[in-house]
């Protein structure tokens, strides 16, 4: 389960996943120094990070939120995170709290969810893409819902992921970060 800063309480170090999965030296993305908007830790999980950049919502400008998802492998049980409906979920429901009332944070109906997540996009919805990494083209595999897109590229183990809210038609490219305090103030 994935958290956001409001989640944690009073005594609890919100960035602390995120600052030991840097000082591990375990990768961590996001956008280039050009960006020169605000950047923000959006969510934080044992093994779910969102690093976001731009202006949270209700902003109607692009929103771009790079991650990392782990325990992608299936173990000895055949279990592990369905990426797909995962991300999905992700996609669909972030485009549907902007658009649809019944999705609004303060007044979430739990059925209008129910119903909506029986129409997250499933594997065949999911094509083929390339977004440079670090000067290099990877491919990626992404899916489009209302304007929005996610993609995403298995990294063994763990992938990371790519959600832009509300695009400009920018190519997006990402490397790989040195440092995480922008994220953390």
């Amino acid at each position: 389960m994935s958290r956001r800063r409001s989640d944690f309480p009073a005594d609890v170090q919100f960035g602390e996943h995120l600052t030991r999965r840097h000082r591990e030296g375990r990768p961590l993305f996001g956008l280039p120094g050009t960006f020169t908007g605000r950047r923000w830790l959006a969510r934080e999980g044992a093994d779910d990070l969102g690093l976001a950049h731009g202006d949270p919502r209700p902003s109607p400008s692009p929103l771009i939120t790079v991650g990392v998802l782990g325990g992608t492998d299936l173990d000895q049980r055949g279990l592990g995170i369905d990426v797909y409906g995962t991300l999905g979920n992700f996609l669909l429901l972030a485009e549907r709290s902007r658009n649809d009332p019944s999705f609004q944070h303060a007044t979430r109906d739990q059925e209008a969810i129910v119903t909506a997540l029986d129409s997250v996009p499933g594997r065949d919805a999911w094509t083929p893409t390339t977004i440079e990494v670090d000067g290099v083209p990877l491919p990626f595999l992404r899916c489009e819902r209302g304007g929005d897109w996610i993609a995403f590229h298995d990294l063994a183990g763990e992938c990371v992921w790519v959600h832009v809210e509300q695009p400009n038609g920018e190519a997006v490219s990402l490397v790989t970060l040195d440092d995480v305090t922008p994220y953390l103030e």
